[in-house]
């Protein structure tokens, strides 16, 4: 999709270098950021609600440690 955006030079410029700097183009460094601020802003959304519902939260937790055992016993088993 194209779209366009307005920013002012000094932006632009600061922009354009971090691209530079990245081996990207513009518009893929600018994709990329959106991306990786999509997906901060999931885990942070993702934490709060973990944060508002502990029993679900200790429940979690509880199955990554069952996880984690089975996981170090098939290491065990491997070797």
């Amino acid at each position: 999709m194209r779209t366009t955006l307005n920013l002012d030079e000094g932006t632009y410029g600061r922009a354009k270098r971090w691209a530079e700097r990245d081996g990207a183009s513009f518009s893929q460094w600018v994709a990329e950021l959106i991306e990786r601020e999509d997906t901060r802003r999931r885990c942070e959304a993702h934490a709060e609600w973990l944060a508002g519902n502990p029993d679900v939260a200790g429940q979690l937790d509880d199955q990554d440690a069952v996880a984690d055992r089975r996981l170090a016993e098939g290491a065990r088993g491997a070797a």
